[in-house]
């Protein structure tokens, strides 16, 4: 079943980074999405073509993503996760919060939907935290949407190579 989840998810990843990939230049620069290792940062895009964000994960930890609204006007915006490229998805849980709000379910399924007024940032937090002793390598893809565009980055746990 795992492998079949994988195969999935790497057709979605795909999918995901050609619609990111298709949206025009101006809208895509509307809502920056950057993400960060620490709580302060630095913040920074990690997307194709650019890198992924390498980060050892051996015990639980958390790690940030940042949206900011570019536009000159209010956005309505929703924050999804992808998770792929694990022989085993179980080997991690992941926890999403905006500030102690647990969002988890939302985040997972049809998106934590949040607006963003001009100029502005909304900062959220992803706890991954390791179920085994010896948790493998996976690539972390949060991505938000707002309209018909999207901004996406990506955390590659555990490899330089997990995401790519």
């Amino acid at each position: 079943m795992q492998g079949v989840r994988g195969y999935a998810c790497l057709a979605g990843l795909a999918a995901i980074a050609l619609i990111g990939a298709g949206a025009s230049p101006a809208g895509a620069a509307k809502v920056r999405f950057t993400i960060a290792k620490q709580k302060d940062g630095p913040y920074q895009v990690h997307e194709p073509g650019k890198g992924a964000l390498h980060v050892n994960v051996d015990d639980p930890r958390s790690l940030y993503v940042k949206a900011l609204n570019k536009a000159r006007s209010r956005k309505t915006v929703r924050l999804f996760e992808e998770a792929c490229c694990a022989p085993n998805m179980d080997d991690y849980s992941l926890d999403w919060f905006k500030g102690d709000q647990d969002i988890t379910h939302d985040v997972q399924t049809s998106g934590h939907e949040f607006k963003l007024k001009p100029d502005r940032a909304r900062r959220f937090r992803v706890r991954v935290k390791p179920e085994t002793v010896t948790p493998g390598s996976f690539c972390l893809f949060p991505y938000v949407e707002f309209g018909s565009n999207t901004a996406h980055s990506y955390f590659a746990i555990n490899s330089k190579t997990a995401c790519f």
